[in-house]
Formats: structure tokens, sequence, C-alpha cells
């Protein structure tokens, strides 16, 4: 029975690993299409490429886990084997923090466009792209304090499959969990303070300044989105999470946030580009930019073909003057 639900939860990482990687890669593509020309793009990429690792972690983590399944009779291993070989830990750990400090920075920003509209304006791409370092630095130094905590740990024993729960010192896990959730709670809070500023400053702005308004609550509106899905799937269930972890049922129920947390990747990334017109229309562009390669590449071998059987044609009535008009290369 232990083995069935062992070999459906590596099923599921597995597919949700694979949705992840997909649909945050498909997400990235599209943003950096379009990020060249607006910076209201850039911190999307942050979240976008903290998303895509940490899915990539979920299939990283189903692929070894399958694998030690099949090869290895499931003894205990050193906790020194988890930190050379169990790289979707570091993933885990730096796609977290990387798309929650990235989420944090999504609705200041957006908050400095409703509210300090013309000092957003001034605002230049180079400085927002070193803004945007902030998160990578934080989850780099975030997997690096994992790193240094547990190479201290001599003796530890854990299941192969490398668990988070079980390779993550209690303090460290409670720690990294806790910055996660206060960082998704301020989010909320930022973007209780956009609305209500907007509610009162709606019908008293000028014509000018009420059209920046709708234009940039418009926007709001769609990234408001993004942060429901966030806190109903990933933070709220992180929160109940840590909030019951002297529970004797914990280790199911974290079972059951990793799995809404890891499906909350690929939603994300979906409805970011279904609800986001710039995005949705650069998808668009690139899908038919596919369909017309296709229908070129079709084409060419259909006149390649039509080309060949006239060739064949050629050398049936007329041997030599087949062979004179030879089909030569041509150089690229």
């Amino acid at each position: 029975m232990n083995d069935e639900r062992d070999t459906l939860m590596n099923s599921l990482y597995l597919i949700i690993g694979l949705a992840s990687t997909l649909a945050n890669g498909l997400l990235l593509l599209l943003v950096w299409r379009k990020h060249r020309v607006k910076k209201k793009y850039i911190f999307l990429t942050g979240f976008a490429v903290g998303a895509l690792i940490e899915g990539f972690g979920y299939f990283t983590a189903a692929v070894r886990r399958f694998y030690f399944d099949t090869f290895f009779d499931g003894h205990l291993v050193d906790l020194s084997k988890c930190l050379a070989t169990g790289i979707h830990m570091l993933m885990f750990l730096a796609g977290d923090t990387i798309s929650t400090s990235s989420l944090l920075l999504i609705s200041l920003e957006r908050l400095l466009a409703v509210k300090w509209t013309k000092l957003y304006q001034r605002l230049s791409v180079r400085v927002m792209n070193c803004i945007l370092l902030v998160p990578f630095v934080w989850g780099f130094s975030d997997v690096l304090t994992f790193l240094l905590i547990s190479i201290q740990l001599h003796g530890v024993e854990v299941n192969p499959h490398c668990f988070v729960t079980e390779c993550f010192t209690r303090t460290f896990y409670i720690i990294h969990n806790s910055m996660s959730i206060v960082l998704g709670y301020s989010v909320v809070i930022i973007y209780a303070i956009i609305f209500l500023w907007l509610r009162i400053h709606k019908t008293q702005s000028s014509t000018i300044r009420a059209i920046q308004l709708r234009r940039e609550t418009k926007i709001t509106k769609r990234i408001f989105l993004l942060i429901v899905m966030t806190i109903f799937f990933h933070i709220f269930p992180q929160t109940l999470s840590l909030a019951f972890m002297n529970s004797a049922n914990w280790l199911k129920f974290d079972k059951v946030c990793w799995g809404t947390k890891g499906f909350n990747l690929s939603l994300n990334a979906a409805m970011l580009i279904v609800v986001h017109p710039g995005l949705k229309a650069e998808l668009c562009r690139v899908m038919n930019d596919v369909r017309r390669c296709s229908i070129v590449k079709f084409c060419s071998c259909q006149k390649r073909n039509s080309s060949d059987q006239h060739s064949s044609n050629n050398f049936i009535n007329d041997p030599n003057k087949s062979l004179s008009n030879k089909c030569i290369p041509r150089s690229s």
C-alpha cells in the first residue's frame, strides 16, 4: 500500500514538474519577447524564473525517487549523500524564495505606478533590472545558509528520497516557510492599500490623472488574480502546515500542501498568459510564426517532391536531356 502511495506521489510530482516547466518556460519566452520594450514585464521575469526553477525541482525529485525505488532497497542514507545528489532541495529553496520575493516586487511596483505615477515613469529599465537581482541574491543566500547548516550535521540518516522535511533542520524549515508567509501576506496588505487608495482618489483626480489611474487599475487587477491564487494555493496551506506542525498527521497534510503549491506553479503561468492581453497577443504571434514555418516547410517539401517527380518523368522520356539538367546543390 505504501509502495502504491509513493508511486502515485512520484507520478504526481512528475506531472507537476513537467506542467510547471513547460508553462513557466512559455511564460518566460513571452515575457522576454515583451520586456525589451515595456518595463512592466521585468519583475514578472523574476516570478517566472522562480516558478520554473521550483517546477523543475518537482521533476528532478520525481525522477530521482523513481530511480531509487527501482535500483535500491530503501535503506536510510547519510544526509551528506542527499546534499551531494538532492539538487531538487536546492531548487525548492531557491525557486520559492525568488518567486515569492518577486511577487512582493510586483506589488510594490503596482503601488508606485498607481500612487506615484510620475516617479514610476522616470524609473529606468536599468534600475528595475538591478532591483530584480535582489530576489536572486536572496535565493542564493537561502541555499548557501541551508548548505552551511547541513554540512555541520554528522551521523544524520534520512530517507533515500531526500524529503525536504527530513533534510532541513526544524528551525531552518520554520524560518524559511515563515519568511515566505510574511512575504505573501505583505503582498496582500500592499494590494489592500492600493485598492483603498484607488477607491478614494478615483473621483478626485483630473481628467488626465483619471485616465492614467484607469490604465494602471486594469494592470493591477490582472496581477491581483495572480496574488489571489498564490495566497489560496501556496501561502494559506503553508500557514496551516506550520500551525499544525506538532500534529500526528502533519506529514500527510504537508504532502497535500506540496501538491497544491506545485499545482499553483503551472496554474499561475497559464492564468497570466490568458488574462494579460499583451502576453496573449505575443502567444498568438508565436503560434502564427510556428504555423507559418510549418506551412513554408510543407510547401517546400511539396515543391521538392514535385520537382523530383518532374525530373523522373524527363528521364523516362529523354534520359540524355535529364542528365544534362542534373540538379546542382546550392551553396549556403
